[in-house]
């Protein structure tokens, strides 16, 4: 590159520089808005991923079936668990620190659906991946259909309660793996089939004939101790689930793609200006 058209490539960057600086001030920083329900990532769970019931106590039978693993501070009873039971040791220790970290990014994921009362049924409902935000207690007093795949999260700053053989039902690509309920307390009926990762920083009721497709985890207390009781912790890829590029602000991309436009037409012509070797 001749000493020319170094200066010129050199001018050209200040000029486009000194353009971005004060021509669109508008567009130096991301306006923040809520993020499209295909962005939205799923709370990491980390130690506390392969626990079907965690809890500070656990109260349980023989009746209780758990398909993962059983941690608990202190154990009233004992369940049949497929996996390992910890009892007050460092397993149980850090999937409760994992739980409460995953409680915290659940609930200050930025919702993308705001629901307000003091009560709301979502029963009958047929609901699309999203952060569902609602400012009271939630009830499921029928069916409930999620459709389409993608996270889910349901902050709820109350009670959730599920109503007796009441069934969620995943469709289109919906994964339990990817459904999360954070209520401050819980009780799922008799009979009822619930799908997704409950988390709770206060008690959890699971009753009577009851099937749950995916976690049941508290910082206090789990009581699961009705017949038939099952919990199945589905098979999940622990990788992040979504991710989003990262913002650049609109003054920085658009200057550096008119400059090196200018420095790819300055170094055509340049090579065109040199005589040819004969």
């Amino acid at each position: 590159m001749s000493k020319t058209l170094l200066k010129s490539t050199l001018m050209l960057f200040t000029g486009s520089m000194i353009f971005a600086a004060i021509s669109v001030p508008a567009f130096a920083a991301p306006v923040p808005v809520s993020p499209p329900a295909s962005l939205v990532a799923a709370p990491a769970l980390g130690a506390a991923s392969t626990f079907g019931i965690l809890g500070a106590t656990t109260t349980v039978t023989d009746q209780t079936k758990v398909t993962g693993d059983l941690g608990s501070g202190g154990s009233t009873g004992t369940a049949t668990v497929t996996g390992a039971t910890d009892v007050a040791n460092q397993a149980y220790t850090q999937a409760q620190t994992d739980l409460v970290a995953a409680l915290t990014e659940a609930n200050t994921e930025t919702p993308t659906t705001t629901v307000t009362g003091s009560d709301t049924s979502l029963g009958g409902q047929t609901l699309t991946p999203g952060v569902y935000h609602y400012s009271g207690a939630v009830t499921i007093g029928s069916d409930l259909t999620l459709d389409g795949a993608g996270v889910y999260i349901f902050q709820i700053n109350g009670a959730l309660t599920t109503a007796a053989n009441t069934v969620i039902t995943l469709k289109d690509g919906a994964d339990a793996c990817q459904v999360f309920w954070v209520p401050d307390v819980a009780t799922l009926g008799a009979g009822s089939t619930f799908e997704g990762t409950l988390m709770s920083m206060s008690a959890i009721t699971v009753g009577a004939n009851s099937t749950t497709y995916g976690r049941i985890l508290a910082e206090t207390a789990v009581t699961a101790n009705a017949a038939d009781t099952q919990v199945v912790v589905p098979d999940c890829d622990l990788a992040p689930s979504v991710g989003g590029l990262p913002e650049v602000p609109a003054a920085g991309i658009f200057p550096l793609i008119g400059l090196a436009g200018l420095i790819a037409y300055r170094l055509r012509i340049g090579s065109r200006s040199k005589p040819k070797n004969r």
